[in-house]
């Protein structure tokens, strides 16, 4: 009996040793990922904010995923992410618009800056007004006597966008410019819900509310098809007008339609690239090798990179705003609008009201920009966050809303008293929108304080210029009355 004992005792001991050794070997391991973590990030940190251009040469824009207003990780800290856990692609990436445009401003007169190349084959997308205030900053950068190029394989719509603003763009003589218009679409099931016997309940109050039909339709009523034609319509053209500006052709030479396109490749017998530099859409057709002996010759050659001599814009460090006393606070509301705290992609209607409440109550901030670039959501969430903007109104502080590719914030906005919108065409929040003022519930016109040109538009959006300037200067983006 006693041996017995004995075993079990010394069974419970060597178990015991072994689930001891895991713990610690589990734990040494996490602390040493979190190390090497640690090394990682401030390895990735330090070569960004220690990197200085030394010799004259290109800030290469090469841009990868999509840009947005406010990405939900730094970029370097998402990099990292994708590398440790194995992510093949950076398309899913997110990029700052604004750090951007600051990086192209601040390389117009930085004398180690000698041109802009845009190379764009990872770049997979932004809203239209986005790219527009890029093109607007690019457009400065060539008007300070710098030049721009672009460089690809293949252009997207998107892609092409941004190129248009260069001052050449070559094309591989294999690619193509993929211009082919804007559409929507959406699923019904209102006949797969009926024979699921599932019954829905509806209550809808508007011709063109049309977010409910996919329970009560097979299709697109007349109503909804009408109300995004429209918008679809005007994107569409804001586009054609913009590019065919910047290529300095005609809009129906840009985009001829369907069978004029038809017929013109196959006069060329299929070539895409060789009806693109025919039309006008690129200035030259080049191998790779040809295009980087163009730019060597423009930029010189860097015996480190083994090719010409530029730095990423990943790579070149912004230089932070000197203090000039007071403080603009920018809030961003990006996303869908949620009733609680905020979740990425989201807004929360309780973070952004204290994110304003916190605002209003520093005596260092001057002012109040709400960046809006929301499709709507949650009436309560809006109602809270509208109810901050009225108390820092009420304090004495200016309050501006600025408006990115979507606005759909009607409720926050509509009763909002004393607010100032800016406005841009390519701004999308359904049917009719319109930029307005109201006071106390009655609509009173727009004031540019500085241009005083302001002008109202249906969907329109963005804080940039009015419709009159698609091609040309462009009103102060940083404003404050």
């Amino acid at each position: 009996m006693r041996t017995l004992w004995r075993f079990i005792a010394g069974f419970f001991k060597w178990t015991w040793r072994v689930l001891n050794f895991v713990r610690e070997m589990v734990l040494n391991l996490f602390f040493i990922f979190l190390v090497l973590v640690g090394v990682g990030i401030w390895m990735q940190i330090g070569n960004g904010s220690n990197s200085e251009q030394t010799a004259r040469g290109a800030l290469l824009l090469d841009i990868s995923g999509v840009i947005v207003d406010k990405p939900s990780t730094n970029h370097r800290l998402g990099a990292l992410g994708r590398q440790l856990f194995g992510a093949s692609s950076d398309r899913l990436q997110e990029n700052s618009l604004f750090d951007i445009v600051n990086a192209i401003r601040q390389a117009k007169d930085d004398p180690n800056i000698t041109g802009i190349v845009l190379d764009l084959k990872n770049f997979t997308g932004a809203d239209q007004p986005s790219m527009r205030y890029i093109g607007k900053a690019l457009r400065e950068f060539r008007d300070s006597g710098k030049p721009v190029f672009a460089v690809g394989e293949n252009y997207s719509q998107g892609q092409y966008y941004l190129a248009s603003f260069a001052n050449k763009i070559w094309l591989s003589p294999q690619g193509q410019v993929d211009l082919h218009g804007f559409a929507t679409n959406g699923l019904y099931y209102k006949t797969l819900l009926d024979k699921l016997k599932v019954s829905t309940h509806v209550f809808r109050v508007g011709t063109y509310k049309s977010a409910v039909e996919p329970f009560i339709r097979d299709d697109m009523s007349p109503a909804a098809r009408e109300a995004d034609s429209r918008w679809i319509g005007e994107l569409w053209q804001n586009y054609l007008h913009t590019v065919s500006a910047n290529r300095q052709i005609s809009p129906q030479q840009l985009f001829p339609g369907a069978q004029a396109i038809i017929d013109g490749l196959t006069s060329v017998g299929g070539d895409t690239a060789k009806y693109a530099l025919d039309h006008k859409l690129v200035d030259a057709l080049a191998s790779s090798a040809d295009v980087e002996k163009a730019l060597t010759k423009q930029f010189g050659w860097s015996k480190t990179e083994n090719n010409y001599r530029a730095i990423s814009y990943y790579d070149y460090s912004l230089k932070t705003p000197a203090d000039t006393g007071g403080t603009i606070a920018v809030i961003f509301a990006n996303g869908a609008i949620m009733d609680g705290e905020e979740t990425p992609g989201n807004v929360g209607g309780d973070t952004t009201a204290s994110q304003i409440r916190d605002a209003r109550l520093d005596p260092k901030v001057k002012a109040i920009v709400l960046r809006v670039n929301s499709p709507g959501g949650s009436v309560n969430a809006s109602e809270v966050i509208r109810a901050e903007l009225a108390a820092a109104r009420a304090a004495g502080k200016p309050v501006v809303v600025s408006m990115g590719g979507y606005g759909g914030l009607r409720r926050l906005l509509d009763l909002y008293a004393g607010k100032l919108y800016r406005g841009q065409p390519q701004h999308a929040d359904g049917f009719n929108w319109h930029l307005r003022r109201h006071q106390y519930g009655r609509k009173q016109p727009v004031v540019d304080w500085r241009t005083q040109r302001r002008r109202f538009h249906l969907a329109a959006g963005g804080y940039f210029d009015d419709q009159s300037a698609v091609t040309g200067s462009a009103a102060d983006d940083a404003t404050q009355y």
